[in-house]
């Protein structure tokens, strides 16, 4: 049951992009350094943190069967706000550090975000 959960969905995203932020990690490490490598890392465990509030909040929802449409539309409205001031707040907070390679940061952030493109291109047929 779980690996079927796993193959597909949020799930399926975020365990990609935690892949994906040590596989990058390591790969610009050995290529370029190791000020861009933390870089483009931390880049995709901000795309990885938003999936996993995206992850709490459909959980939460799963949990209240009793509300309605509408509540539950007023509740993934303020999902998507909370992942925007979320992934806002942490980007600003690598841009002011100083110590991010700022082009490495939104390199990983787009390649976390991506892999809710390329993640659905290889769940199940019956998931799609």
């Amino acid at each position: 049951m779980f690996f079927d959960r796993l193959r597909s969905g949020p799930l399926a995203v975020a365990v990609s992009q935690l892949v994906a932020a040590v596989l990058l990690g390591l790969g610009i490490l050995d290529w370029v350094g190791a000020q861009a490598a933390l870089s483009a890392a931390y880049g995709v465990v901000v795309a990885l943190l938003a999936t996993l509030l995206l992850l709490a909040r459909k959980r939460a929802l799963e949990l209240r069967p009793e509300w309605d449409a509408a509540r539950q539309m007023r509740a993934a409205k303020r999902t998507v706000w909370e992942r925007l001031a979320l992934v806002a707040v942490l980007l600003s907070w690598g841009f002011l550090s100083g110590s991010i390679a700022d082009g490495w940061m939104v390199s990983g952030f787009v390649a976390g975000q991506a892999l809710w493109f390329v993640v659905p291109l290889f769940a199940p047929v019956a998931d799609r």
